[in-house]
């Protein structure tokens, strides 16, 4: 059933007199590297004194842990009336049709960017809001060892790996790689999806409708081809396998290693370690073989989902729509600096 339609009288122009003193929220929060907590809970503080409600969060890890947690509680009847969860494809593992209510018949939905509902549509029901901001990935680097080297910005990866073999040279880790947590093992990969699609515009439908093979495309070999490269040319940290991102943020911030390979949201992680050292990081996309064609791929946050066994449905509804307010993006942006969009029209 579309939630438009059960929960009619959550109607827009109801919003601002609905009261929900007394009430109780329940929400499920995923806790992972960078992710910008902090502006979570403004938002949190802020809808609670709007509406006179109470949030009750129970936060779990990211990763595989987290996920066993949350899918035992869906399929036992004992998840929170809100929780965050991964978008697109892995939106499938909730079976959302079945456990999730459907937002489309929100007049406010429509201030979430297309792309985005896109990203959390299945069958033109509409699944979720998005929890965070968007960011991209590429390389930070400490500019100081930049500029003390006399390195210039690579402009391909043949002079990506020469930049790296200058500062392993001069005793400097050339890359701090927080790969104690498996899911960034994988971001030097997908962030040369920007050069599959360069390549192929159509590579992803291709590949779903098994037209083409992996290996037909040069640019998702050279994508497994630049993890291999760092790996074993021994341009990571030392015990990288067991490095967090924290550690990797301080020494990136430190100098102690030149670059990271990873997404924007490093920023709030180095805000909280090293705060004074944020100037001193610069940006630029992982290269390819073309100095020309140089971008970066682009990560869409995960989603706040309405359980359909919600306790308290027009609360989890009404948090859904706050998030897509200005006054939540605000509540936002007074706790933490975002590092990317919010995926939002207004």
């Amino acid at each position: 059933a579309v939630l438009g339609s059960s929960l009619g009288v959550y109607a827009e122009d109801q919003t601002e007199e609905k009261s929900f003193e007394g009430k109780t929220l329940t929400m499920l929060l995923e806790l992972s590297d960078g992710a910008s907590v902090e502006g979570t809970y403004a938002q949190i503080a802020a809808f609670e004194e709007k509406y006179g409600c109470t949030v009750d969060v129970e936060e779990i890890s990211g990763g595989d842990e987290g996920e066993n947690i949350r899918m035992v509680r869906l399929s036992t009847g004992t998840l929170a009336d809100v929780f965050t969860h991964n978008i697109g494809s892995n939106m499938a593992k909730l079976d959302p049709a079945e456990n999730c209510y459907d937002l489309s018949g929100e007049d406010w939905i429509e201030n979430v960017t297309e792309g985005y509902r896109s990203a959390v549509t299945q069958d033109g029901a509409v699944y979720a809001v998005p929890a965070d901001t968007s960011n991209v990935a590429g390389v930070f680097y400490n500019k100081n060892v930049f500029e003390d080297l006399s390195i210039e910005i690579p402009e391909t990866w043949t002079d990506f790996l020469a930049v790296c073999q200058t500062i392993k040279d001069a005793g400097i880790d050339p890359i701090a790689a927080p790969y104690s947590r498996e899911s960034n093992t994988q971001i030097p990969f997908l962030a040369n999806y920007y050069y599959v699609l360069q390549e192929n515009p159509d590579f992803a439908e291709q590949y779903t409708n098994r037209e083409i093979e992996l290996t037909d495309s040069k640019a998702f070999v050279g994508g497994l081809q630049k993890m291999y490269d760092i790996a074993t040319m021994g341009y990571l940290n030392e015990d990288y396998l067991s490095t967090g991102m924290e550690e990797c943020a301080a020494m990136l911030g430190e100098g102690t290693a030149a670059m990271m390979l990873v997404r924007t949201n490093i920023i709030t992680t180095m805000t909280s370690v090293c705060p004074d050292k944020i100037n001193d990081i610069g940006f630029f996309p992982i290269p390819d073989e073309s100095a020309d064609v140089r971008g970066v791929s682009y990560w869409m946050p995960q989603g706040f989902y309405v359980n359909k066994s919600a306790q308290e449905p027009e609360l989890a509804v009404a948090w859904c729509e706050f998030l897509t307010t200005q006054e939540a993006v605000d509540a936002y942006c007074s706790a933490v600096t975002p590092c990317g969009t919010f995926c939002l029209n207004n």
